[in-house]
């Protein structure tokens, strides 16, 4: 088992710089479907990958779950969707993290389209790291009701913990795996950031509400890739 300290500094100190995808900005109307037709998303998503046509399975380890999407659109037996949050945050697994990533690199700088962290990638993939709100609703923070912003900091560190997990696996499995790096950060941005500002206290709860829904339904999205 290893005796790494979490805390204990590394060399290097690198960050993983992945090509970020850009395009126009998304408003919250066009983003309130993004996350609720998921299956169309994925779909093309996954056709989109043509490093999937060569096929053949993934070798990360365990038994994991039969792909039936990769297998009807590959003509190929899929056995490994990825590995889960609970795999890469073990200090036995460490020493597995693909090299492009460090346990101690900030959220903000390996998700730079979506610093919704301020703090290490295992300290997000424990759920220990405070999240970071859009800037535009800081007017109106104080004026929130508690509970929908606490239910929105939930939703936001399961959906940042996915993220992660699922940036280590596009990393490590590429081009095997069903994302990019950029494309996982490109997603997480859809359902953390809104683009449009607020104009009053009941347009700012709805986007809190809004968002806690898509980061939720992103969560969901995302953990289906590992299991």
């Amino acid at each position: 088992m290893s005796n790494i300290d979490d805390n204990a500094a590394e060399p290097g100190g690198g960050s993983a710089q992945s090509e970020h995808r850009t395009g126009p900005e998304i408003d919250l109307g066009r983003r309130r479907f993004a996350w609720l037709t998921v299956g169309t998303a994925t779909t093309a998503t996954l056709m989109s990958r043509s490093a999937l046509a060569g096929g053949g399975r993934m070798q990360c380890g365990g038994s994991w779950n039969h792909s039936a999407m990769h297998s009807m659109m590959q003509g190929k037996n899929w056995t490994c969707k990825g590995l889960s949050h609970r795999y890469w945050r073990k200090r036995v697994n460490f020493d597995n993290w693909p090299k492009a990533f460090r346990r101690t690199d900030n959220f903000k700088n390996v998700c730079a389209g979506a610093p919704a962290f301020d703090d290490r990638l295992i300290r997000v993939l424990r759920k220990q790291a405070r999240p970071i709100r859009p800037v535009h609703w800081k007017p109106f923070l104080h004026q929130i009701d508690g509970s929908s912003l606490n239910s929105y900091d939930k939703a936001l560190k399961n959906c940042g913990r996915a993220a992660v997990a699922n940036m280590l696996n596009a990393a490590k499995f590429d081009p095997n795996f069903a994302l990019t790096t950029s494309e996982v950060e490109f997603d997480f941005r859809d359902a953390w950031l809104v683009h449009v500002a607020p104009t009053s206290l009941e347009d700012c709860q709805t986007q809190v509400d809004t968002c806690t829904h898509m980061l939720n339904s992103a969560r969901s999205q995302f953990e289906s890739l590992y299991g």
